[in-house]
């Protein structure tokens, strides 16, 4: 990201009784986003983000994770989402966890997309994720999914979207 870098919020959406939460219409205007995501589940979950509604197999994840006792890493390639953290570490139930995602040059139409993704589920673990999107194409769409067709983002999930904006 470029030094003195300014966040600028683009949108907000508040989770509940869905597995999804979209944002949509993402302006080109900024050099990076970053995607701040406090989230809680109704059913423990693994966590997964896809662009421009496109959930295909052009997804990889290298991660890396621990709890204090122990430590795991991994890779994922040809995922239909990526992972932000793998499957290493799901979401646990009535647990607030945070995840910041940042993701480079979005808007760029001549490479593939790269995120850096932190975690942290509060009592439990901590992680850090690089992903690739296979694609050239601008992003304009985030989808973030709870990877799981029995759970739902409850009620004080929210996640928030700002752009980075060179100074």
């Amino acid at each position: 990201m470029t030094a003195g870098a300014t966040y600028v919020p683009i949108a907000t959406v508040v989770g509940g009784n869905g597995p999804e939460v979209t944002f949509t219409s993402i302006p080109s205007t900024y050099t990076d986003l970053v995607l701040i995501s406090n989230i809680n589940t109704s059913y423990t979950c693994a966590v997964g983000i896809y662009f421009n509604n496109a959930p295909t197999s052009i997804y990889s994840v290298t991660y890396l994770t621990g709890n204090g006792s122990s430590a795991a890493s991994g890779r994922m390639t040809s995922q239909v989402t990526y992972e932000p953290i793998g499957t290493a570490i799901t979401v646990p139930t009535s647990t607030q966890s945070n995840v910041i995602t940042q993701i480079m040059n979005y808007s760029n139409t001549t490479t593939y997309k790269t995120s850096l993704s932190r975690i942290n589920y509060p009592s439990s673990a901590t992680g850090a994720s690089v992903g690739l999107w296979q694609s050239t194409s601008a992003i304009n769409q985030i989808t973030i999914s709870t990877l799981n067709g029995s759970s739902y983002w409850t009620a004080n999930s929210n996640f928030t979207l700002y752009g980075i904006a060179a100074a």
